[in-house]
């Protein structure tokens, strides 16, 4: 049966955030939203839907968390809706005030999906438990090929050789053609990372009609040869591994990543270490620009120039002239010139 949950805060970021969780693990649950401060104490007083988990902000404008559980326990649909009060300020003292006010269930923001998937498990197990803690994990799904048609199914069970599969409306002539599998699921459940492991289905292994009264069901089991592995990062990055038809051990493939990462990091240090020595080079040139620039704020503006010949000061390179018309003037600038410094003298 799917959850119906109901999420109360006033920033619609941290709604989606929880949304996205909730629908990792629960793609079918019924989602419902109010918008803080911008609704009346009676929107949830005469909510009519009853519940299976209530998320709602603490520190919010115009109620806090604590408003919202006492409305919660008024209301005739909720009173015993568990409630879950989200806030930021996560210290030993202020939950303890929380459960001082009857606050049971605390999830702090920003928090792992590891962590809200371990409250929610508690929530919805609440018998307590010793030694190690299994937690629910939504279905894994696969989907199965048979020439072009494609054909969904649960996993109930996965090898090294063999996968075994849920699959509804089916027939079994169907099934039993078929001619490859692809897994895929989260690499951690909540983020954007996925895994996508794909095979040639070597041979029908069995089949089990299961009696359900809903549908018709089917439990099959395929020999599988697997021949490729991929990592789809959020970055759009994908990491392949062709397996090959020798089955390859969990040991082997965490190696085979392992690696992966140390090449990728040498890969950073190294266009790192590139970037550092043109940042040097730079600094360099920066230095010895801003030491010219000080030699020449230190410059008399009286200077003259000593030593300097005419073709210094001209685009032109000086060429050899026999032209009469230009020595005369250039003669007649040389006099000219002369006449004034001797007048100023």
């Amino acid at each position: 049966m799917a959850l119906k949950i109901l999420i109360i805060h006033e920033s619609r970021v941290i709604s989606k955030i929880i949304q996205d969780y909730l629908f990792t693990d629960h793609p079918d649950a019924q989602i419902d939203h109010i918008d803080v401060p911008a609704f009346p104490e009676k929107t949830i007083l005469t909510l009519e839907k009853t519940y299976d988990l209530v998320f709602s902000g603490m520190e919010m404008k115009g109620y806090t968390g604590l408003d919202i559980k006492n409305i919660l326990q008024g209301s005739s649909a909720n009173s015993h809706t568990p409630l879950i009060i989200m806030t930021p300020t996560d210290t030993p003292g202020y939950r303890k005030r929380l459960m001082q006010n009857g606050v049971k269930y605390i999830l702090p923001i920003p928090c792992t999906s590891t962590r809200f998937r371990q409250l929610i498990y508690k929530i919805f197990n609440p018998a307590p438990v010793t030694g190690h803690t299994l937690y629910a994990i939504p279905d894994s799904r696969v989907v199965i090929f048979n020439n072009d048609k494609k054909i969904p199914g649960k996993i109930i069970d996965i090898s090294t050789d063999s996968i075994t599969c849920k699959i509804e409306d089916y027939l079994p002539k169907e099934l039993e053609k078929a001619q490859k599998a692809i897994v895929q699921f989260p690499a951690d459940y909540g983020k954007a990372s996925t895994i996508s492991i794909s095979g040639d289905l070597a041979g029908f292994k069995d089949l089990f009609l299961l009696n359900e009264s809903s549908s018709r069901s089917s439990k099959i089991t395929w020999k599988i040869k697997w021949n490729l592995f991929e990592l789809h990062a959020a970055t759009k990055k994908t990491l392949q591994l062709y397996l090959g038809r020798v089955p390859v051990s969990s040991f082997e493939l965490l190696k085979y990543l392992e690696k992966f990462n140390k090449n990728k990091s040498r890969s950073h240090e190294s266009k790192i270490d590139i970037l550092s020595a043109e940042n040097k080079v730079l600094h360099e040139q920066i230095s010895k620009l801003r030491k010219k620039i000080s030699e020449l704020e230190n410059v008399s503006p009286d200077v003259t120039l000593k030593d300097v010949s005419l073709s210094a000061l001209m685009n032109e390179i000086p060429e050899p002239s026999d032209d009469g018309f230009k020595l005369s003037i250039f003669k007649k600038v040389i006099e000219d010139n002369i006449k004034i410094r001797s007048e100023m003298l």
